[in-house]
């Protein structure tokens, strides 16, 4: 409010009503997501002036998409810290998950090096946490992504990557969002035109997030990764979550569906990111009402009356949290 009042220059007469540690909570914040700003400015930089960093970003998206949504690139060494020296607090920048500390000397060092950046928003579009993707084609046992840990304005349960701009594409009429699980498979769907694609950034969304998605749309199409089927028997991480998301959401009101992508290549695992070149392949892969694939997949291995019974039972209790009597009939 107090923002929006200095854009319009209205005047605003502010109320404190906190103590004093909440007080401070508020500036740490406040402080934080200035930072935040200003860190952007270095990673895009840094992007432009990196050949590999420029030659990665357009084979994988484009140039146009990196710059509309702000990623950068954190070079090698701890760059990070140098630029930091007497421009920034480096306990901040340590308590918002940017640098790392070592233990036995207590120094500082670059939690990101070697990675694009991709800028985490929240709702309302401050950039709050990173999640960035190493350029190496060989990880060398290091992480493919890593996140910032959770600070006063970061926390992974909460934030929903590109809900701040998916919100304001919503069709008026039948407003609906596609749910996938990364930052890629949203800016992939981003390039196909699919303005209201979300992601966790996990494999399952929580009950807060969801409650985000609520307050603008009931009706949720989700999208997980494939993969490929565990020796053990046991059901593959995507398929889990995305069950465990659909029936978490449907309970509390939504309208759910699913697209379903095939396993890749050798059975080989897949994602939104990799399976949709076109909008024309998005296009013609099913929305599946939650309900009828739950309960096909349900049965699909069923072996037993044991089983029978089980599936059953796990189908008629989705069903039952179905708020709609209507859609419950159906």
């Amino acid at each position: 409010i107090k923002k929006i009042c200095q854009d319009r220059g209205i005047p605003f007469e502010e109320v404190h009503t906190y103590d004093s540690h909440q007080e401070e909570l508020v500036k740490r914040k406040e402080a934080m997501l200035t930072n935040f700003l200003n860190l952007q400015d270095y990673y895009t930089r840094n992007l432009k002036e990196s050949p590999e960093a420029v030659a990665y970003v357009g084979k994988r998206w484009s140039m146009e998409l990196a710059e509309d949504f702000g990623i950068g690139y954190a070079p090698q060494g701890n760059k990070l810290l140098e630029y930091a020296q007497g421009r920034f607090s480096l306990s901040l920048l340590k308590e918002m998950g940017m640098l790392g500390e070592n233990e036995e000397d207590k120094s500082h060092f670059d939690f990101f090096r070697y990675r694009i950046m991709i800028p985490i928003r929240d709702y309302v579009g401050h950039v709050v946490a990173y999640t960035a993707r190493i350029i190496q084609p060989d990880y060398n046992g290091k992480a493919k992504y890593l996140n910032n840990s959770n600070s006063p304005v970061y926390s992974k349960n909460d934030i929903i990557f590109n809900l701040d701009r998916a919100r304001l594409r919503l069709d008026k009429k039948k407003p609906m969002f596609y749910a996938v699980e990364g930052a890629p498979d949203v800016l992939k769907l981003i390039m196909l035109d699919v303005h209201t694609a979300v992601a966790t950034l996990g494999a399952q969304w929580t009950e807060k997030q969801l409650l985000q998605l609520q307050r603008y749309a009931k009706t949720i199409c989700f999208i997980p990764d494939s993969d490929p089927p565990k020796e053990n028997g046991e059901m593959p991480p995507g398929l889990k979550g995305v069950i465990a998301s659909a029936k978490l959401a449907t309970k509390m009101g939504f309208a759910c569906f699913i697209k379903e992508l095939p396993l890749g290549p050798d059975n080989t695992k897949n994602d939104a990111d990799s399976y949709f070149n076109s909008r024309q392949k998005f296009d013609a892969l099913e929305e599946q009402d939650f309900v009828t694939w739950y309960a096909a997949l349900s049965f699909k291995s069923v072996s037993s009356p044991r089983e029978r019974s089980a599936a059953i039972h796990n189908v008629a209790e989705v069903i039952g949290s179905i708020e709609d009597r209507v859609l419950r009939k159906q």
